[in-house]
């Protein structure tokens, strides 16, 4: 990477994207120990593009010991050609491969093929794709968060491709289970524009030559200048997007919570380990500072 990013973002070679969930203020849930006010643990769960190209030591200086690896398996072989802890990690570091679509590629240069649906604007664009992720990822989320419900102090990266989609729906409802409000979650999943910035030109250029050639009948119904703002929506972070995401999760699982119960088969008490491990008290988090 060569620019320094603003905190959140921690700037490594070799990676882009990478940040720690916030430390958020959350309300008092009525089950828990803790006392109020509480917050989210700093540091603990990472989020971010690809890591494979960054040095794992420098992961591991961050606390990081597992990485969940959320991409297909055509994304898989094509990033892991040549790479060299992408297929030998380093120790002290275990990579965990949990894709939500195992055989459908989602990187971009793959996305040309679902891009009927990202162009779309409003609900029926990014939400309706992300709606698809949550039909999809329990078994893949229900992975990760196991992990945390059993052990919340030891570091964890999650990522995807670019660290945008994919991962940016595993943090929204890790953080609406945890009790951040919706506008919060969605200040976090806009973030990744500033991640991304550098990268997404050669994104929204692959995408494009892509549609081109695919699908010209899609440019020529919808224009060129039409068509191209489609293509730099679908490689952006609108916090629309992830508030309408949320909305949809509500109508059909009621809250995050209805989420883990229903499509990973979580129970009260695995729930409420995931709330006591993530949080500390108001009053812990001051004497961090």
């Amino acid at each position: 990477m060569s620019n320094c990013l603003p905190s959140p973002f921690i700037t490594l070679a070799g990676i882009h994207n990478l940040r720690p969930l916030p430390t958020l203020e959350l309300p008092h849930h009525p089950a828990s120990s803790r006392s109020n006010p509480i917050t989210l643990k700093p540091s603990t769960i990472w989020r971010s593009a690809e890591p494979y190209k960054a040095d794992p030591e420098e992961l591991k200086k961050l606390g990081i010991k597992y990485v969940f690896d959320l991409r297909s398996k055509p994304e898989f072989d094509m990033a892991e050609h040549g790479l060299g802890w992408a297929a030998h990690p380093a120790e002290g570091i275990e990579r965990i491969w949990v894709p939500i679509f195992e055989d459908e590629g989602y990187n971009p240069e793959r996305l040309a093929e679902r891009f009927m649906k990202y162009m779309s604007e409003g609900k029926k664009g990014f939400p309706q794709a992300y709606l698809e992720f949550l039909l999809a990822a329990g078994p893949a989320y229900a992975r990760i968060f196991s992990q945390l419900a059993s052990d919340s102090s030891t570091g964890i990266l999650v990522h995807c491709t670019a660290g945008k989609d994919r991962t940016g729906v595993f943090v929204a409802l890790l953080l609406s289970l945890l009790g951040a409000t919706d506008d919060a979650i969605a200040d976090e999943y806009a973030l990744t524009d500033i991640g991304l910035a550098e990268l997404r030109p050669g994104y929204e250029a692959t995408i494009w030559k892509n549609l081109q050639a695919r699908n010209p009948e899609l440019v020529k119904e919808k224009g060129p200048e039409k068509a191209l703002e489609g293509v730099r929506r679908s490689t952006g972070s609108q916090r629309e997007n992830m508030l309408w995401t949320l909305e949809l999760l509500k109508e059909r699982w009621e809250s995050a919570e209805g989420w883990l119960r229903k499509e990973c088969g979580f129970s009260g008490e695995q729930i409420m380990a995931l709330r006591e491990g993530l949080t500390m008290d108001g009053d812990a988090k001051a004497s961090l500072l």
